[in-house]
């Protein structure tokens, strides 16, 4: 995808000048600690319901709005929503 195309906080994550290799290990490091702590939490759930939206959804598709609830299930490499009918 062209980087024209992302909303800048992703960008910022991604490029994000400021990090020397150390703070990039330390939250490396914290992220597997977060997943563990998920992983440990969920084993007694089924389901985890979570807010997906700051607030109303944006009108159309070019704007998702923020991304602020959705980067924790990202990052800790969370398993996709199933649906069950």
């Amino acid at each position: 995808m062209d980087k024209a195309n992302l909303a800048d906080e992703i960008c910022h994550i991604i490029e994000n000048p400021y990090s020397s290799d150390e703070e990039r290990i330390r939250a490396s490091d914290e992220y597997s600690y977060m997943r563990a702590t998920i992983n440990k939490a969920a084993e007694n759930y089924s389901t985890i319901l979570t807010p997906s939206a700051v607030d109303e959804a944006p009108v159309g598709l070019d704007n998702m709005g923020s991304a602020a609830f959705n980067t924790m299930w990202t990052a800790s490499v969370a398993p996709p929503h199933r649906s069950i009918l």
